[in-house]
């Protein structure tokens, strides 16, 4: 950065190991608690997965324990998920400015890419406190590994999945700074989610 030039906050997490940094991320006992939980994955490139309890919309969140180090107009997140059953539950994957509860639908400020039973198609959520909107793109939902990225700039977020724009929302931009957030739920009984991979930067 050239002098005077504040520093990018550029954040990359690979999910390897045999246990979750918890000097980076927080995890956090959303609904059902305290019945959610985390373990690293026992395979190659497995990452980190997430367990919900079996409550309706049960679910647990990693964030960055409410260090918001992200721009509402102008940050990027990359990450790279997967659901193990999207016809049963799903996972929230981008920004948000808090860690307690779900992101875009409790209409806490955030954006996020959504892969789940709610609709059968990926979907981009976008929430400033009290209204949330969602853009469902044309790129179905899916069991496999996606790598998405939701972008938001002064006056729009952008979702691409696998390198391809998906769609784009326009209203209910959040306006506070966020950190990422990665939160999955189930609609049928215990579900996994996981994740290998996070960047975020301020653009």
């Amino acid at each position: 950065n050239a002098y005077g030039t504040i520093a990018k906050q550029r954040f990359v997490e690979n999910f390897s190991g045999s246990v979750l940094d918890t000097d980076r991320w927080s995890f956090n006992q959303v609904r059902d608690s305290p019945n959610n939980s985390y373990a690293m994955s026992d395979s190659v490139d497995g990452g980190l997965v997430l367990t919900t309890g079996t409550s309706n919309y049960a679910g647990g969140s990693i964030t960055f324990g409410d260090k918001r180090q992200y721009s509402p107009t102008g940050s990027v997140i990359i990450q790279v998920t997967k659901v193990t059953d999207p016809t049963t539950s799903g996972i929230e994957a981008g920004f948000s400015d808090h860690q307690d509860g779900s992101n875009i639908a409790s209409a806490a400020d955030g954006a996020s890419m959504e892969n789940s039973h709610e609709n059968s198609y990926i979907r981009l959520g976008t929430a400033q406190t009290g209204s949330y909107t969602w853009a469902v793109s044309t790129i179905p939902r899916t069991s496999d590994w996606i790598t998405s990225k939701v972008e938001l700039k002064p006056s729009s977020c952008e979702l691409s999945i696998n390198g391809v724009y998906a769609t784009t929302v326009t209203e209910t931009l959040p306006t506070g700074k966020s950190q990422p957030i990665f939160i999955p739920f189930t609609y049928s009984g215990a579900k996994t989610a996981s994740i290998r991979y996070c960047e975020a930067y301020n653009t």
